[in-house]
């Protein structure tokens, strides 16, 4: 790595020369977070204003240009895109961190004032969170 070297791919678009935002599995509306897991070679980009956290596999451990994700956190699928507080929906997702060796995520859920945490070892789309920090509700977020 150098100073100003040129990227090698690129996330969220089909190429260098796009920029056109959106759902779906290989778009992304104001990413905010970015983290990498090296043991379960996936990597997590917390995509805001679509309120979900959309997750990569890194099948030999290289990120392909316009590469879809393979799974969604904070909707059902990769067609929603709408803000909630629940159990399992985000409202405005910022920073992402892995813990427990990759088997955690922790999401800052901005808008709902908390931070969610995802047992991340097997994850399947629009799974519920294992735990909520800084707010504790009637409406379904974790306690």
């Amino acid at each position: 790595m150098s100073s100003g070297m040129d990227a090698s791919a690129v996330v969220g678009q089909a190429n260098f020369n796009t920029n056109t935002q959106g759902l779906g599995p290989n778009r992304l509306l104001y990413p905010t977070g970015v983290r990498h897991s090296s043991n379960k070679n996936r990597l997590f980009v917390g995509d805001s204003e679509n309120n979900r956290v959309l997750v990569f596999a890194l099948d030999g451990g290289d990120v392909e240009n316009g590469q879809s994700a393979v799974n969604v956190l904070g909707q059902s699928d990769f067609d929603g895109g709408g803000a909630a507080i629940t159990q399992s929906r985000l409202s405005r997702p910022g920073s992402v961190a892995v813990l427990s060796g990759g088997d955690q995520l922790a999401v800052a859920d901005n808008e709902a004032h908390r931070v969610m945490v995802f047992e991340v070892g097997a994850i399947t789309n629009g799974m519920n969170a294992a735990t909520a920090i800084g707010h504790v509700d009637d409406i379904g977020a974790p306690v």
